[in-house]
């Protein structure tokens, strides 16, 4: 009889699984199309209110102020979330497959933005759940950075696995923005969170442009001994 339950049981538990993929990515939509659109224009109807009250009312132009601070704040902690669920929904894709996935909903091709995708893990390069979700919030900021931008210009990602004498690796991934800079990557909210995430697990996120014209950014996270190595 317990021979005959174990497949019913993964069965049912990759079921699960599926069912929250799914329920993780409507949520994503609804915070993205109905709660993030709805702090936007929050936001933009407090900066108005903030210019129209300058020098007329400034108890008025002060509350504008606040609303626009506290709207803006609630969109950067639903940006945040928003991230960490997509994560979840693509955390049981292979390492391609999910930064196949990543791009194609990003819808770069319908922007006019065209992207090269270059991954070179090996199996012995397994990396975790938690790994994946960094290269995946990764990869989306660079590319809501990236779609910012008044003209088109041309991505690429790629993934590497490095490694030394002594068997320990690590993950790259390398990002480049080919074409104009509309806007310093300092002033990204995108980036900044990124930073802070790759910082706060001990990885190094490297950023340099050349004359506002490219983009290139290099994040590198640790992930010990290599699972291949006889060590």
């Amino acid at each position: 009889m317990h021979k005959n339950k174990t497949p019913s049981f993964i069965g049912d538990r990759e079921a699960i699984e599926n069912l929250l993929q799914v329920e993780h990515q409507n949520m994503v939509d609804w915070l993205h199309d109905e709660l993030g659109q709805n702090l936007v224009a929050i936001k933009s109807f407090a900066a108005a209110i903030m210019e129209q009250s300058k020098g007329r009312d400034d108890d008025t132009a002060e509350l504008a102020e606040f609303i626009k601070q506290a709207a803006d704040q609630s969109y950067r902690s639903t940006y945040d979330l928003m991230q960490e669920l997509r994560a979840e929904a693509h955390a049981e894709l292979s390492v391609d497959k999910a930064l196949e996935t990543c791009l194609e909903e990003a819808r770069l091709n319908q922007l006019g933005i065209a992207f090269n995708l270059d991954i070179d893990i090996s199996p012995d390069d397994m990396l975790d759940r938690y790994t994946l979700a960094i290269i995946l919030r990764g990869v989306r900021s660079f590319v809501n950075f990236s779609k910012q931008s008044n003209h088109p210009p041309t991505l690429s990602v790629s993934l590497n696995a490095l490694r030394d004498a002594d068997s320990e690796y690590s993950i790259e991934l390398h990002l480049i923005h080919q074409g104009e800079l509309d806007r310093p990557p300092v002033e990204s909210h995108e980036l900044n969170a990124l930073r802070k995430r790759i910082e706060a697990v001990s990885g190094d996120m490297q950023l340099s442009t050349d004359h506002k014209q490219q983009l290139d950014i290099t994040i590198r996270l640790a992930q010990g001994k290599n699972k291949g190595s006889n060590i």
